[in-house]
């Protein structure tokens, strides 16, 4: 019986073949489980005749059926290859999107290496020694040129075509190299928010917001290991993480899409606490509405991660079920490349925007009302006290709070405002005292402004 059903099988399969006149499927090349599968499958679960071609490759709750049959009925390479005859049969047009596996990775890593690259330069500006952030944030850079690297080897063994479209063995080496880019996402990730959350260290004197810190930076750094470790065990012996799928690994794998998921809702988790931790201080800083609300707006930016975090998990839901590895698993691996470098770069915002005062000071010059308020001069005209305005600026950037620390080097003056030294102000950035809490020197770690500008341009 399982003879005369191949052979019926076969007669279908040829009948269908002329009808769709392919002269390059080769029925050789079909296996007998594939056969029997579309056989049985358009006799048993649709109306049309065997020769029927447009009726068979129309009807998408039999195409369906006949793919299920195929997963119970032959192993994944025989799968896979009834499937591409099957497919070139009904028509099914080539998809290939290989061209962004790479573009977008690479236009996100230039970007946030700018960005790092500026903030190493703002240091220099200011003579700044690096500190834990710039380690921190320099480790997740560094991880993102490997992930480059596997994004451009990627392109090249097929990531982006469907997989009945490459070779079979391509599937094995993409699985490989998406491995060590999870690897890699895993662990830069918690680093940028660690450098983020170092930063507040030094920028907040309150008792609430360093313990509040340390704790984060504790969580991110079990986040860290914990599922670097998940990642790299998540099959027994490790190879079965990219030999799984063609049925001939012996051992054991874990859930990796529950994994998946799981990591994802604690990584929106700890954006979250990370971001909303500086809001409530932020807004009792003793400035103006509008200073006070591009502050705001500039350490909320990081609720773009958020955004791009939740935006990945809907991807998550294909990446759950798919049976296309090197297509459908080019959505969640861009969401987390560009998760990653929205990370870099809003860990760097500060110390650019600090740089960009002070390079480029008439991008960032006050309204008329705010020049009038904070640097002691009229629009009109008058000389320039710089006792009020050093009195007016230390008095504008401290914080609302009980608890202060008295310490001049408690970091409270940190990366907001880039001014010129000589005027007794500082960058938030800058890390250095005023001029009442240390002897008066010469400084130029800022380019001079001219006497008659503002000083303060946030």
């Amino acid at each position: 019986m399982g003879r005369i059903l191949i052979a019926w099988a076969l007669t279908v399969f040829v009948s269908v073949a002329l009808a769709a006149d392919l002269s390059g499927v080769n029925l050789n090349d079909v296996p007998k489980c594939g056969l029997l599968c579309i056989g049985s499958t358009v006799s048993e679960k649709s109306a049309c005749a065997p020769t029927d071609f447009p009726c068979v490759c129309a009807n998408a709750g039999l195409l369906a059926e006949i793919e299920k049959c195929l997963a119970l009925q032959c192993s994944p390479r025989d799968a896979l290859t009834t499937a591409k005859i099957a497919k070139d049969l009904c028509g099914v047009p080539t998809r290939n999107i290989t061209l962004r596996t790479w573009v977008v990775p690479l236009v996100s890593i230039i970007l946030s290496t700018i960005f790092f690259g500026l903030k190493l330069v703002s240091r220099a500006v200011f003579r700044q020694g690096v500190d834990a952030s710039d380690i921190t944030l320099g480790l997740s850079v560094a991880f993102t040129f490997p992930v480059l690297w596997v994004a451009f080897k990627l392109g090249g063994y097929g990531l982006g075509q469907d997989v009945w479209n490459i070779p079979q063995d391509n599937i094995t080496q993409i699985l490989y190299l998406y491995w060590w880019a999870e690897i890699l996402y895993q662990a830069g990730l918690p680093l940028t928010r660690i450098s983020i959350l170092c930063f507040y260290l030094k920028l907040f004197p309150q008792e609430r917001v360093r313990w509040a810190s340390f704790a984060l930076i504790g969580l991110n750094a079990l986040d860290l290991v914990a599922f670097v470790a998940a990642t790299i065990f998540q099959c027994t012996p490790i190879y079965g993480a990219w030999t799984f799928w063609d049925g001939s690994f012996k051992g054991h794998c874990n859930n990796l899409h529950l994994q998946s998921w799981i990591q994802a809702g604690i990584n929106i988790t700890l954006d979250l606490l990370v971001i909303v931790l500086p809001l409530p201080y932020l807004a009792k800083l003793s400035t103006s509405l509008g200073r006070k609300i591009r502050i705001i707006i500039m350490f909320g930016l990081g609720f773009f991660i958020t955004i791009i975090s939740i935006l990945r998990l809907r991807t998550l839901v294909v990446f759950a079920n798919s049976t296309n590895v090197s297509y459908d698993y080019v959505e969640p691996g861009l969401y987390s490349i560009v998760e990653a470098s929205v990370s870099i770069i809003v860990g760097c915002l500060p110390a650019v925007r600090a740089l960009l005062i002070t390079v480029t000071p008439k991008f960032f010059a006050l309204t008329t009302k705010g020049i009038k308020s904070l640097s002691g001069k009229t629009p009109e005209g008058g000389s320039y006290d710089s006792g009020k305005s050093h009195s007016k600026v230390k008095q504008e950037w401290s914080l609302h709070s009980d608890k202060m620390r008295s310490d001049p080097q408690s970091g409270s003056n940190v990366e907001l405002v880039p001014v010129e030294a000589r005027r007794s102000e500082t960058s938030l950035e800058s890390g250095h005292e005023d001029d009442e809490t240390r002897p008066t020197r010469a400084m130029n770690w800022s380019r001079p402004l001219p006497r008659d500008r503002a000083d303060d341009l946030a």
